[in-house]
């Protein structure tokens, strides 16, 4: 091929267009599918972020209620223990007036 030639500078500036013309259709299509792709992984992050705050949330919830059981628990055992207190002296007295009436 002789570069010199007119034809053939029209020929391959003509080539060099065309090649030119795919390889930018072929930037744009990567361009597209890159923006999809990152789109996509961003509602997929955005959905991941919300659960977890979700999560979060819901441990804080579960956190305080475990709280609060554990103090009404330990509020329910003084009481027991009060209640079994006045019981074992209570029972000492009927004992107590058990033996004496034996003695009778």
């Amino acid at each position: 091929m002789n570069w010199n030639n007119a034809k053939s500078k029209g020929k391959v500036n003509m080539l060099l267009a065309v090649l030119c013309s795919v390889l930018v259709l072929i930037m744009a299509a990567l361009v597209v599918v890159d923006h999809r792709s990152t789109k996509k992984e961003t509602e997929e992050l955005t959905e991941l972020a919300e659960e977890q705050k979700k999560g979060i949330e819901d441990y804080e919830n579960v956190k305080k209620r475990a709280a609060e059981l554990e103090k009404q628990s330990a509020v329910s055992e003084d009481e027991e223990e009060n209640i079994t207190e006045s019981d074992e002296s209570g029972s000492d007295d009927k004992e107590g007036e058990d033996s004496s009436f034996e003695k009778e």
